[in-house]
């Protein structure tokens, strides 16, 4: 798994996420892992989109612009389906309009409920194909869908 970031300064359900994954973490933080993440991209098969959270309010910026990039050339190039997590990174979760650099989804798998973006253009035409997945505890046995 490539971090864009540092381990460290991951919070909230994403940090609790992390630390529940038993394989290797290699942390991308600066123009010499972007080759790191090039080289990767050369060699998936699928890429599974987890950059950015649903709290975001403003555009991509630095190297995580730069990765979202070398994405979209890189399976645009060769065909790799994208899955992203809840909504393509990038990707505001309110409105319709592009923030900036967006990851070019071949499906999105969202959580508990459609966002708003996901169903207005231009925004949309970057999830690709929308699946609502229900959100399941199993400590409190709940159910959200």
């Amino acid at each position: 798994m490539l971090l864009v970031g540092l381990r460290a300064e991951v919070t909230g359900d994403a940090a609790q996420a992390l630390g529940h994954w038993r394989g290797k973490v290699e942390e991308i933080h600066d123009e010499a892992g972007a080759a790191t993440v090039a080289r990767a991209l050369a060699e998936a098969e699928l890429v599974v989109d987890a950059l950015l959270g649903t709290g975001l309010t403003g555009a991509a910026r630095g190297l995580t612009a730069q990765v979202i990039e070398q994405i979209n050339r890189s399976t645009a190039r060769g065909g790799v389906p994208v899955v992203a997590l809840d909504l393509p990174s990038g990707l505001g979760s309110d409105g319709g309009a592009l923030l900036g650099h967006t990851v070019r989804a071949t499906l999105t798998t969202t959580f508990a409920g459609l966002k708003r973006s996901l169903l207005l253009h231009p925004a949309a035409e970057h999830a690709g194909r929308v699946v609502v997945v229900p959100l399941v505890s199993r400590r409190s046995k709940w159910i959200v869908a």
